[in-house]
């Protein structure tokens, strides 16, 4: 049975303050290693959608392991329920959004519900890195 996509349901109360943004979604597709013995991550063709971005709260914070302290972090909230972030155990390098020319690799799930949205956490960065 289908659960409450409370995303849609709430936008219209907070949309005015909190609007869509354009974003890009690079997900993860795997690594190769060059001749170098470096490994190379690739990423899918990347899906265009739009979330609602704010900057992640202290709280949130305080949950993530490993933080990069000289890191600008944003909360996204997506209409997806496909992207992963980084799990070692998986053998899965991280996905990637791509907003207003800045990459930003999400580092937490804080959120995946199973009603096709999701909240994600992303350290901004210039490029797409190998994780």
């Amino acid at each position: 049975m289908p659960g409450m996509n409370l995303d849609r349901m709430s936008f219209g109360a907070i949309g005015g303050v909190v609007r869509r943004t354009p974003i890009q979604i690079y997900v993860y597709n795997g690594q190769t290693v060059d001749a170098d013995g470096i490994a190379v991550a690739s990423y899918a063709t990347p899906l265009s959608t739009t979330a609602q971005v704010q900057l992640t709260s202290r709280q949130t914070l305080k949950h993530i392991e490993g933080i990069d302290l000289t890191c600008i972090y944003k909360d996204f909230r997506i209409q997806s329920s496909t992207l992963t972030g980084l799990n070692r155990n998986l053998q899965v390098g991280g996905d990637y959004i791509l907003m207003n020319g800045l990459y930003y690799r999400i580092v937490a799930l804080p959120e995946n519900f199973t009603t096709n949205w999701i909240w994600v956490v992303g350290c901004e960065s210039t490029s797409l890195e190998s994780s």
